[in-house]
Order: C-alpha cells, then structure tokens, then sequence
C-alpha cells in the first residue's frame, strides 16, 4: 500500500518519536510505499536507521501554551504538510499516529474530505483530557472529562506542565470578570470536546490500546464498530489487515 503516515508533534524533544520510526521503518520492509510527515519544535533531522525507501517530511511545528485550550488540538504547519502531500500524490491510506493531546484533530477531517481514509490512534488521557492525565488536581482518577465546568476548575490549579501559581490567580480572578480570558474557560473546554468528537467522526478506523478506551470514545457517540484495540507498539504485522479493512 501507499501510505501516509503522521506522527505526534514534541513540545521540546526535536527527535523523532521512536514507536513511529519503527514503525515506518517495518511498513517499509514489509514492503509498503511510505511517507511520514514528523513535526516538532525545529526541524526534526532524518534518522540515520530509516530506511532509505521512507520519504522522510519533517515539519517545524510546537504547541501554543497550555491556556489555548482547543488552540493546541490545531497545528497548521502539519495540517498544509499533510494536504501538500496528498496532493502531490494520492495514498491508499493516512495513518494519525497520535490524536489529539498535542497534535492536531483536523487531520482525520482533512483526509476524509481529500477522498483519503484515515485510520487514527487514540488514547483517552491525551485526547480526551487538556491535562494529559484523566486524573484531577486532587490525585484522583477522573471520570467527568465532559463536564466542562469541572475542567475548568481542575486546570485553573497550578501544576507542572500547566498554569504557574501567578497565571491560576491571575485566572481565577479574570473568571470573575464579564472579559475575555487567555486562561481555561467552559466555554473553551465546550469546544475542545466537539473539535475531538468531530476529528474521530471522519476517522475510518480508530486504534486504541485499551478496553477502557473503547468505553470513553463510545460515550462520545462514536460507533463501537469503527474502533479496535490494538496494543502498544504498534507494528506492521498487525496493521496491515486493518489498513486493508479501512481502505474499503
């Protein structure tokens, strides 16, 4: 098959994902045409093990701060490199490596409307949680990820990776105001949720590692048919069937 395939974009770490160069790097033995789109922040250098058959397009791409809320589930610079692409050469298939979390949900959406399938890996912390973690700013595991309210109330507290103890006051405070806000808001958290369901409702094919993350997406209204369980790490043995059921 021709394949396309998109790997998650890196706040700091400007190498390569490695799970996504071995996997490249095993579609291309296997015999499979491939491309990979990699963006991070700088341009990300070729690897010196990936095959010389892999058509390596790297993109400079980093995630705004952690006050964008749905801002960062976009990445414009991937998004053009991944449409350029397409057009230069129709696929038989683009894979999403990683949805949402950092990178971008229009990706699924893109390829869909380019007559594309797409097939899309998921897990629940990243895509379904502005944090990363499902887990609230008391420690404990979190099962209200729809309650946008809730959110907002969890990432105005200070953590690391998220708002300092100066932009959670400074938040709390701006809350108060009839103004618009930089910082978390329902209104933002509202947006999030409908710009992930709308990603994963153009996917073909939704790849998760694990049962509990079927039970998520399907309480968004996704259709148990269209997801699968796959485990970590993902290889070319195992995707190559579903590729074929996807590209129907």
């Amino acid at each position: 098959m021709d394949l396309l395939l998109v790997s998650r974009r890196s706040r700091s770490d400007p190498s390569p994902p490695a799970a996504a160069l071995e996997l490249a790097r095993g579609l291309a033995v296997a015999g499979h045409v491939v491309r990979w789109i990699c963006p991070a922040a700088g341009v990300p250098a070729r690897p010196e093990s990936l095959p010389a058959e892999v058509d390596w397009l790297p993109v400079a791409s980093t995630p705004p701060g952690f006050g964008a809320v749905q801002g960062r589930l976009a990445d414009i610079p991937t998004e053009a490199r991944m449409a350029g692409a397409i057009r230069d050469r129709l696929p038989g298939l683009v894979h999403v490596l990683e949805f949402g979390g950092d990178s971008s949900v229009n990706l699924p959406w893109i390829a869909e409307r380019l007559g594309v399938p797409a097939v899309v890996n998921v897990a629940r912390a990243p895509a379904l949680c502005h944090r990363g973690t499902l887990v609230d700013e008391t420690g404990t595991a979190c099962e209200r990820w729809l309650d946008a309210r809730r959110c907002t109330e969890c990432c105005l507290t200070p953590f690391p990776g998220g708002l300092t103890p100066a932009q959670a006051w400074r938040a709390r405070l701006r809350r108060r105001l009839p103004l618009p806000t930089p910082y978390p808001s329902d209104e933002k958290f509202l947006s999030r949720v409908e710009l992930v369901w709308t990603g994963l409702q153009a996917a073909n094919l939704i790849l998760v590692p694990e049962a509990e993350d079927v039970a998520a997406l399907t309480s968004l209204g996704l259709p148990a048919a269209r997801i699968r369980v796959v485990p970590r790490p993902l290889d070319a043995a195992s995707l190559e069937p579903l590729y074929r059921a996807a590209s129907r």
